[in-house]
């Protein structure tokens, strides 16, 4: 999103020139812009192509503060709260959260938004595309249709009313754009790849999502399955079943597994294990990385019925994979 924060009764700087402290979190293939005040400061990053803007924006808030952001033009945006929770007000609109670990795909229109920063650090990351690219893909993913519509008018929305859970997939596909290490002309084709990777899953997810009819499954009851799927994404650490997560959540057990999987098109223990596999995998191939200590990261708790479940689901063992990752990393 291309913002311009404007605060009339606050002091702030803009400068593309990033203090040293903060250049850990730089991307060397991104334009980079550094807005500070008293609230503390934000570091946007932009990676531009023909048919996308991607923006990266990381916020460190020292103190709470509401701030006025301006977008300077309507967008087209598939937005991704990595960390943190963003209360909104635009205007002429009902006030929304973005909360952490959920994403959707919405229009923007050009306008300034009052946005609420508790004291703490934020990301969120966001893709936009012109009208015209998605268009393109309006056949494929009829749930486009609306949206188009509604920019075509020039009002503002998601696509829909529930967001999207941000998911192992989804994460390893931000990292690598966040993380391209390819030079030149191949990093463009790698990172067009990724984009329209990301675009193309995103895209299914909200299309099941906006099929649930209401009659078969409630707003309230989306809230609730998506809380829960939320939760398993940031406890796969964890021992979790059906019944716990029922009574965490406040469902019937029946609701939440027939639920979920019209939400999802998998069962509960399936994305458990699909998770915990895909977050095993990316584990495995970085550097300096012992295997024996991967199991407990993903709710085993011995290393022989973590290396059967990764065998039966990879078709060969952590181990193996692990040697195979170094092998390829040496090249």
């Amino acid at each position: 999103m291309v913002f311009e924060v404007k605060l009339p009764c606050i002091e702030t700087r803009n400068s593309t020139c990033i203090p040293s402290s903060y250049k850990k979190y730089r991307i060397s293939y991104a334009q980079a812009a550094f807005t500070t005040g008293d609230f503390g400061e934000i570091l946007s990053q932009e990676i531009s192509a023909d048919f996308y803007t991607c923006w990266y924006h990381q916020y460190f808030i020292r103190e709470g503060a509401t701030l006025p952001v301006s977008t300077t033009q309507s967008e087209l945006s598939l937005h991704f709260m990595l960390k943190g929770q963003l209360d909104i007000i635009a205007p002429g609109a009902e006030p929304r959260t973005d909360h952490e670990g959920q994403y959707n795909l919405e229009y923007v229109p050009a306008t300034t938004y009052d946005i609420h920063f508790a004291a703490g650090d934020y990301q969120s990351f966001h893709i936009n595309f012109s009208a015209a690219y998605l268009e393109k893909l309006q056949c494929a993913y009829p749930v486009l249709e609306q949206l188009l519509a509604r920019a075509q008018d020039n009002l503002g929305g998601a696509i829909n009313k529930c967001p999207c859970v941000v998911d192992t997939r989804v994460l390893t596909l931000i990292k690598s754009i966040l993380q391209c290490e390819e030079p030149g002309e191949a990093r463009k084709i790698f990172l067009a790849c990724k984009v329209n990777e990301l675009l193309l899953y995103a895209l299914k997810e909200v299309s099941a999502i906006s099929q649930v009819k209401e009659t078969q499954l409630s707003q309230r009851d989306i809230g609730k399955i998506q809380a829960a799927n939320a939760y398993i994404m940031q406890n796969l650490d964890a021992h979790l079943t059906i019944p716990e997560l029922a009574t965490k959540f406040c469902i019937a057990t029946t609701r939440l597994s027939s639920g979920f999987k019209q939400l999802y098109n998998t069962t509960i223990m399936r994305f458990i294990l699909q998770q915990r596999m895909e977050k095993a995998m990316e584990a495995l191939q970085e550097p300096g990385c012992y295997v024996g200590d991967i199991y407990l990261t993903v709710g085993y708790q011995n290393f022989s019925n973590f290396t059967r479940a990764f065998t039966g689901y990879f078709g060969h063992s952590p181990l193996h994979f692990r040697k195979n990752a170094q092998v390829a990393c040496s090249l």
